[in-house]
């Protein structure tokens, strides 16, 4: 068995587990076919099946399990890829796939190389869903977003919004060849307006969207349904275009005087103080950016390609988070009532 004596890492200690090897012929140890099997099957991490001569070399030996030249040879190779596993730290070492046995599409954009020396990064005709980018502080997590946001062949593809808490995507904007392809907003240059919809998509179901975006992101559900009526009153006569503003309903909820002892008065309040604290933390001398009864701001933003980059430095994480849902909530039901493709 090897030797995991001084080994802490657990994962080294699960990938190796069960691997015989003998040390030297005179040792009288071989490998049965049954071990070369479960080589190859049960420890991707000693990489063996990238070389085809391990293969071939294995082959052989499953049928000529005495011979000791053999023997010795997978010995050394075993033990050689183990020692590489095991310098690597990397857990994911035997995920990568063998150095050349990928095709890469003409959409794709490196972003950096694998262990194996081969090129990773993404697809841009396969950015339908969500892209992940995890990390510990100071892990170069930014460089590598900043890294992908450099390709003018994925800017005049896509429209990318970013929301950052600090200025440091801003320099890509001096960039040569992405001149025209970015834009830079500070949080108070934002022109919105909530409560209405997007092209095509019915007020009433964006009456729901709209609610039901407010209560997840600010984990109000129960007080959705008060939410809900006071936002249906406000549209019910609203001239054709115009919109209630989020102002307007801060109004009509203080304005409301629920019956003592009520559930709504537990409600209103809740609804209130995330209401006006959102206006206030979004607002620039007195005016907020959602003081908006009508606005083609999202619509023109999603109308062209290109890297659209809001700076919020002040911004609460929860009001961030709240802004960015609706931004993506917007486009999703746009593209649904469309009938084009939701991403």
């Amino acid at each position: 068995m090897f030797d995991d004596k001084g080994n802490t890492n657990m994962e080294h200690c699960r990938f190796t587990k069960g691997i015989t090897t003998p040390q030297s012929s005179a040792t009288g140890r071989r490998f049965t076919p049954e071990q070369i099997t479960k080589l190859f099957l049960e420890h991707p991490e000693l990489r063996l099946s990238d070389d085809s001569s391990n293969i071939e070399l294995a082959t052989m030996l499953m049928v000529e399990s005495e011979d000791t030249d053999l023997q010795e040879m997978l010995t050394f190779i075993v033990n050689s890829n183990r020692i590489a596993y095991l310098n690597s730290g990397d857990v994911f070492w035997g995920n990568y796939p063998p150095k050349g046995g990928v095709c890469y599409p003409k959409d794709f954009i490196p972003l950096g190389d694998m262990p194996t020396g081969d090129p990773i990064g993404l697809v841009i005709s396969q950015l339908t869903g969500n892209v992940l980018l995890v990390g510990p502080t100071k892990s170069a997590k930014t460089s590598l977003l900043s890294i992908l946001l450099s390709f003018p062949e994925l800017l005049k593809t896509v429209r990318i919004v970013a929301f950052v808490k600090k200025q440091e995507l801003r320099h890509l904007a001096t960039i040569p060849h992405l001149y025209g392809l970015i834009t830079v907003f500070k949080l108070g240059e934002l022109v919105l307006c909530y409560f209405e919809p997007p092209p095509g998509v019915p007020e009433e179901a964006w009456n729901n969207e709209s609610n039901r975006i407010f209560a997840q992101c600010y984990e109000r559900y129960s007080a959705q349904r008060l939410m809900g009526e006071k936002v249906s009153e406000l549209m019910a006569n609203h001239p054709a275009g115009t919109y209630p503003t989020m102002r307007q309903l801060v109004n009509v909820l203080d304005a409301f005087k629920p019956r003592f002892g009520m559930r709504e008065a537990g409600y209103k309040e809740s609804i209130l103080w995330c209401l006006k604290d959102l206006l206030n933390c979004t607002s620039t001398g007195g005016a907020s950016i959602w003081d908006h009864s009508s606005s083609t701001f999202l619509s023109e933003l999603h109308s062209t390609p290109g890297l659209c980059i809001i700076e919020a430095e002040a911004l609460g994480q929860e009001h961030l988070s709240f802004i960015a849902t609706y931004f993506m909530r917007w486009l999703y039901l746009k593209r649904v009532y469309a009938g084009e493709e939701a991403i």
